[in-house]
């Protein structure tokens, strides 16, 4: 059968529609995670979990939803970009009165960034 195009039956293929949302990606992960776990990582890993469960809840008072929490990062959706910004400079501002209250060099620090954008799975 050379030459037969097996798809030109004039009927295309059901592909359902699934709507798109906008809606706007915040990730956070940590500065020099590799240096402070060498320093003491019992103590790093603490502290990342007290820092990812503050952002968690600042990003929910922002209407949005921590979508995955892994090791050092930290991925959550909001549907505004205005939210996301707010809860990121909300958490931010806390968290280094919260950083404060530790004596030592173990201070891990927070980088995010928002990736605003439509998708079918938010």
């Amino acid at each position: 059968m050379t030459g037969v195009r097996p798809y030109v039956t004039g009927v295309r293929p059901y592909i359902p529609r699934v709507p798109l949302h906008f809606g706007v990606i915040l990730n956070a992960d940590l500065a020099d995670l590799t240096r402070l776990v060498q320093q003491d990582e019992q103590l790093v890993h603490e502290r990342i979990l007290e820092a990812f469960r503050r952002f968690s809840e600042t990003i929910g008072r922002y209407h949005g939803r921590v979508q995955e929490l892994w090791r050092g990062a930290l991925l959550a959706k909001l549907e505004l970009a205005s939210d996301a910004v707010m809860a990121t400079l909300s958490f931010k501002s806390d968290y280094q009165e919260h950083l404060v209250k530790y004596k030592d060099a173990i201070q891990p620090k927070i980088k995010s960034k928002c990736h605003p954008g439509y998708s079918r799975h938010c």
